[in-house]
């Protein structure tokens, strides 16, 4: 595998999966499976094949989907907890009782939020990547002939 193909498509990849990932209303095609992360992993690999015009077996695909995964994953942890925990200080500070505060306490904030997404998303992301990769590297394999 050439890996600066590798690592062009992985970013691609990671692009679509933080896009579907943490644009409020296409974050809820997530809802399906983690479908935005495996749309990721499977645009990872097209973008590969695009590249070099060689066919990717099933690991080559999961491989290329774990890698986006990664880098998907960074990327959208430093992105939801930017701007998760803006999103949750606003809906903390709208409640007059202060009773979301004293529920939440130090929960909310850029550390806590930062570290509780990406222990999640160092899972998911590459996990649900290699998935798509796995599956679009299986649906476009050229046909055997007996």
């Amino acid at each position: 595998m050439d890996n600066k193909n590798l690592f062009i498509s992985a970013l691609i990849g990671a692009a679509v999966m933080v896009v579907l990932s943490n644009v409020p209303v296409l974050s809820l095609i997530n809802c399906l499976l983690c479908a935005g992360i495996w749309l990721g992993g499977m645009a990872a690999v097209w973008f590969y094949r695009r590249q070099t015009g060689v066919s990717v077996t099933p690991g080559q695909g999961a491989m290329i989907g774990v890698v986006a995964g990664l880098i998907g994953a960074v990327v959208g942890s430093v992105i939801s907890s930017v701007f998760g925990a803006d999103a949750m200080q606003s809906v903390i500070d709208a409640d007059p009782s202060g009773q979301m505060q004293s529920m939440l306490g130090g929960f909310v904030g850029g550390t806590t939020t930062f570290i509780i997404s990406f222990v999640f998303n160092i899972i998911l992301y590459p996990l649900f990547g290699a998935i798509g990769g796995a599956i679009y590297a299986i649906l476009t394999q050229p046909k055997k002939t007996v």
